[in-house]
């Protein structure tokens, strides 16, 4: 529904650290740090090393490969276009999400400010 904004890259420069929770809903992933969150309801897809998964939120067969992710570290987070970023984890993994333009699919909780990021 929105474009990932810009300066994606300053909005969440302080978003880096252990993924310490994975959580799953009947449409949406989870994805908690120590300080802020990602609610993702999109396609998805995640990599590591020679691994590659891609699927839809919706498509509980391969939710579980984010199972992967808890204990790894967000090392960074990049805007590959409008509509798409990808969050670079330690040992080689990432995780990108396209988001959908019909609705909100990506919200990012921040701490100490009220209004979340919206994709």
């Amino acid at each position: 529904m929105y474009d990932v904004p810009d300066d994606i890259d300053t909005l969440l420069e302080n978003c880096r650290g252990e993924i310490n929770q994975i959580c799953f809903g009947p449409h949406d992933i989870q994805i908690h740090c120590s300080n802020y969150s990602f609610l993702i309801q999109t396609q998805f897809v995640y990599t590591h090393r020679s691994e590659t998964v891609t699927g839809n939120t919706n498509n509980i067969d391969n939710n579980s490969i984010f199972l992967k992710a808890v204990g790894a570290d967000i090392i960074d987070i990049e805007r590959i276009n409008a509509s798409t970023i990808c969050l670079h984890l330690s040992e080689k993994r990432k995780i990108t999400l396209i988001s959908e333009p019909e609705f909100e699919s990506i919200i990012i909780t921040l701490p100490n400010q009220i209004e979340p990021i919206i994709i």
